[in-house]
């Protein structure tokens, strides 16, 4: 029971690593409980959980339940999660389908893995859930360090950047984590508002 974790493109300059976790097997063997929730316990690092659920089956609302009291008890039910019901090709009636999801989970998105722009509802909403926990902060580094100055376009959304004798400086928008290993391994970074601020008052 292992688990893939893999960097995926969600467009609009926006990436994210996504982890694989194996899917709910209803009377799972009981000598492969454990190893089944030691699968989900990688939820824990994630930023958000993707609730996958085959839509076509004809308990997917049961299934859902199981695997949202599962989360529960690995105190993971305040974490945020999208929904996402997946296989709606293989849906009778669609439209009935969605309104009875959207009551039961306000936020979830519906997927088609076969077809090419089946997962653009999900991309759009990871695109606005990214955003949400992102911060715009401005990156100083030497000039020698150009490979982590070009490492920055790749993960996040450079705004503006300046190279002058003492280095390059970038305005990048970045998720959090991105933001704090950055200042462990010692990088000068400063969050852009608090820099107009200072230009403002100086």
């Amino acid at each position: 029971l292992d688990t893939l974790t893999r960097e995926v493109d969600l467009g609009e300059g926006v990436r994210a690593r996504v982890t694989d976790t194996v899917g709910f097997i209803r009377k799972l063997p009981h000598h492969l409980v454990a190893s089944f929730r030691a699968t989900l316990e990688e939820a824990r690092e994630g930023d958000v959980l993707l609730h996958v659920v085959d839509a076509s089956h004809p308990d997917w609302e049961g299934q859902m339940r199981v695997v949202d009291k599962v989360l529960a008890e690995l105190d993971l039910a305040d974490r945020p999660t999208i929904p996402v019901l997946n296989k709606m090709d293989a849906v009778q009636d669609p439209a009935a389908f969605q309104a009875r999801a959207r009551e039961l989970y306000p936020d979830a998105v519906f997927a088609n893995t076969m077809r090419t722009d089946g997962l653009n509802e999900l991309k759009a909403a990871l695109r606005l859930r990214q955003r949400a926990d992102s911060v715009t902060v401005i990156v100083r580094l030497p000039l020698s360090d150009g490979g982590r100055a070009a490492s920055l376009y790749r993960l996040g959304e450079v705004v503006s950047r300046r190279q002058g004798e003492d280095g390059y400086e970038l305005t990048v928008r970045l998720e959090l984590w991105q933001v704090e290993r950055l200042r462990a391994a010692g990088v000068d970074v400063e969050e852009a508002g608090t820099v107009a601020r200072q230009r403002a008052t100086g």
